[in-house]
C-alpha cells in the first residue's frame, strides 16, 4: 500500500484466469493494497483460453471493461 500512497492515478486491473505469468492471485495483492491505499482500482478476472497472451486477441469482455473503466 506505501508504493501507490503518492499516486493520483485510477486503476483497472485485469487478470485472466489461465494467466500463469501472472496469475489471478497477484492481481488480487495488487487491488488489496491499492484499497489498503484508498486508491481508486477496478479489479476483473475474465476466463480466456489463451493464458498471458490473451490479451493480444480478442476478448469481447475485456474490451466491455476497457470500455466501461474509460467512460467512468
Amino acid at each position: 500500500a506505501k508504493a501507490f500512497e503518492q499516486s493520483k492515478a485510477r486503476f483497472c486491473l485485469v487478470s485472466f484466469d489461465t494467466d500463469w505469468l501472472y496469475p489471478t492471485a497477484e492481481s488480487r495483492q495488487i487491488a488489496h493494497a491499492l484499497n489498503a491505499a484508498g486508491k481508486p482500482v477496478s479489479f476483473m478476472e475474465l476466463s480466456a483460453p489463451h493464458g498471458h497472451d490473451s490479451f493480444l486477441l480478442d476478448v469481447p469482455a475485456l474490451d466491455r471493461v476497457i470500455e466501461g473503466f474509460l467512460k467512468q
